[in-house]
């Protein structure tokens, strides 16, 4: 028989390989839906402030910057008070890619939904975040 926690880490794996598989028929990946919500919810941060906030390495950061700057989906610009910070934008295409991913993931949302009642839907997200609280307790106590 299976543990709570080994299904748990199966169904997480699982539920992001679908989400990833549906950003993919998009033309995005997780790292480009994850930094473009970021910024959608707050435009303009800097560059070390994104990467804290997606729990993310510098470096890793600036490859996915990179990338989605390339594909004209964001820019970089200079703080007006700070030369030494670099701030990123969302550009109009990059909302529009935004939109279009909203749209995927309301219906992954949709689809887990559909498969609780209401009143496993609010049992799971209280257990979810009990999980992450003692999780985040955790990792404090063992950094």
């Amino acid at each position: 028989m299976d543990s709570l926690a080994r299904r748990l880490v199966l169904t997480a794996k699982a539920l992001r390989a679908h989400f990833e598989d549906n950003l993919t028929a998009a033309g995005a990946s997780l790292p480009f839906w994850l930094v473009l919500q970021q910024l959608r919810e707050e435009d303009g941060l800097s560059q070390r402030e994104l990467a804290r906030r997606l729990s993310v390495e510098a470096p890793t950061l600036t490859r996915h910057v990179d990338r989605m700057a390339a594909d004209g989906l964001l820019v970089r610009k200079q703080d007006a008070d700070d030369r030494r910070v670099t701030r990123i934008y969302l550009t109009r295409q990059g909302k529009a890619m935004h939109d279009r991913l909203v749209t995927v993931a309301r219906r992954l949302e949709a689809d887990v939904r559909s498969l609780l009642s209401d009143r496993d839907a609010v049992v799971l997200e209280r257990v979810l975040s009990r999980l992450n609280t003692y999780l985040e307790t955790a990792d404090a106590d063992v950094g």
